[in-house]
């Protein structure tokens, strides 16, 4: 064994910091995506494919242009620990005014993406009510960076809770009052605005509205790589939702929409939420390589151990919850559902490098393995969904997924002294529950779906069968690291 002796030890409130504020994160998500299931369930039923379908392409609009409104100097003020109320203040006056510019810049692009999707009548309509949201979110942001710098995750998660149930009384509302897509259109801008209010009620610092140059360049540069890593991320995560309704149809898109929702609950559940927490925790380990591979590997043995069952259990029984719960409309969805599901497994699992990268001071890496990803989508798209479909198109964006996923895990691993085999060791024994439950499924499934019930207790019987057989195998192998995760929890 190597010599420990000089290793600094991990500073004990930063790691409560990071615990707790995963703790909260996790909670708030639980509670988000349960409550936000529940809403697209009856607005699922309530409202048209079309509808759906509209939404989501009104956000990839949306969502290219936000790639605009901080420009990574977000990033770089959580990163930076220098000159912090120079840089806060410089910030400031430098994320709200691109909101209101990109406000601007959507109201000039608006027609000619209207010309683009002929079919989407209400398009320009919609595009420019939810253009709103980049005023709205950029005057948020720099409250909401210091609360990620400072890891108060707690109290960000707190907040969108409120906005989360915010938004479900407001859409439901509106939906049911016959409000169509509006009722998405409204209960999001709506929401933003609280989100707002509470992002600045919850920090102390208010802006002196002083300008520094120098801190300006030195942000910028270090946010140029992040940009373009979240401009490339853009491209190879909605250059699909770009293209469905182009080649098929805008009804297409709303299926392909909603089985997306569900395969990228373990991308959406942890993925994205952890590698936040874990990006201002990792920058405050910088120059302690031990520490952050201990973490790394802590983390992603949690990660796995949530994300891979909900993947499984979306692949074996995913799709007869899609048609129970949203109506035998989408029965469409269900085979891209048990192709995405894996998708959204190994993009959650991907979302640990972009912190070490980070704080590594290497976003470079980032934004190179995503322009490679980003090309080939670019390239073989379009011929693949005219060819294959939209079932072609998800088994391609797997495919694709899991080569980039190995390829990106086996340079942050370098840079961080990880081994392959330490992995497969942190994650044995979730595969081996994982495993059982396979097996569960495969010997009880024959007889449940025999039995002369309604399609909802089937579903029941099924999920308690492959939860109890991951469960049993999970608590056998890994009691002692569970009750040290639940101890740390309650001490945080």
């Amino acid at each position: 064994m190597g010599n420990t002796e000089n290793i600094p030890k991990e500073e004990p409130s930063l790691k409560m910091k990071a615990i707790r504020s995963v703790k909260w994160t996790t909670m708030a998500e639980v509670v988000l995506k349960i409550s936000s299931m529940v809403v697209t369930i009856f607005l699922a039923r309530m409202l048209d494919k079309e509808d759906f379908g509209l939404y989501a392409l009104a956000f990839v609009v949306i969502d290219g242009l936000g790639l605009f409104k901080s420009i990574g100097i977000d990033k770089a003020l959580i990163q930076r620990t220098k000159d912090l109320d120079k840089a806060t203040d410089t910030a400031f006056l430098i994320i709200p005014p691109m909101g209101i510019v990109l406000y601007g810049v959507l109201w000039v692009i608006t027609p000619f993406v209207a010309s683009f999707y002929p079919e989407a009548i209400d398009l320009p309509e919609v595009l420019r009510a939810l253009g709103l949201f980049f005023v709205i979110f950029t005057l948020s942001k720099v409250p909401l960076t210091l609360l990620e710098k400072d890891i108060k995750f707690d109290v960000i998660a707190r907040i969108t809770v409120v906005s989360q149930v915010f938004y479900s009384v407001t859409a439901l509302t509106l939906a049911f009052s016959g409000c169509g897509v509006w009722s998405l259109v409204v209960a999001y801008l709506a929401t933003e605005c609280i989100r707002c209010i509470l992002f600045w009620r919850a920090v102390p610092w208010r802006p002196s509205f002083t300008f520094d140059k120098k801190v300006a360049l030195e942000m910028l540069h270090f946010g140029k790589f992040v940009f373009l890593s979240s401009l490339i991320w853009f491209l190879e995560r909605s250059f699909d939702k770009i293209i469905i309704p182009k080649v098929i149809d805008i009804s297409t898109l709303g299926v392909y929409s909603i089985a997306n929702n569900l395969a990228s609950i373990p991308a959406a559940f942890l993925g994205v939420k952890v590698s936040h927490v874990l990006f201002p925790t990792y920058s405050k380990l910088q120059g302690n390589l031990y520490n952050m591979k201990m973490a790394f590997l802590r983390v992603y043995k949690v990660v796995f151990m949530i994300c891979a069952p909900v993947t499984l259990g979306l692949f074996l029984i995913g799709g007869d919850f899609l048609v129970v719960a949203y109506g035998s409309k989408w029965i469409d969805a269900v085979p891209l559902l048990q192709i995405l599901a894996f998708c959204g497994l190994f993009t959650a699992m991907g979302y640990a490098k972009g912190p070490i990268l980070l704080s590594l001071n290497k976003p470079k890496i980032g934004f190179i393995l995503g322009s490679i990803k980003a090309v080939i989508l670019f390239v073989a798209l379009i011929p693949v969904a005219r060819t294959y479909g939209i079932v072609g198109v998800s088994w391609f964006i797997l495919v694709l997924t899991i080569v980039m996923f190995f390829i990106g895990q086996s340079i942050t691993l370098n840079l961080i002294k990880v081994k392959w085999s330490e992995v497969l060791a942190v994650l044995s024994s979730t595969l081996w529950a994982c495993a059982a439950m396979g097996i569960a499924f495969a010997l009880t499934n024959p007889y449940v779906m025999a039995l002369e019930a309604h399609a909802i207790v089937k579903f029941l019987l099924n999920s308690t069968i492959i939860s109890a057989a991951f469960g049993a195998v999970i608590w056998i192998k890994e009691k002692e690291f569970i009750w040290d995760i639940k101890q740390m929890v309650i001490k945080s």
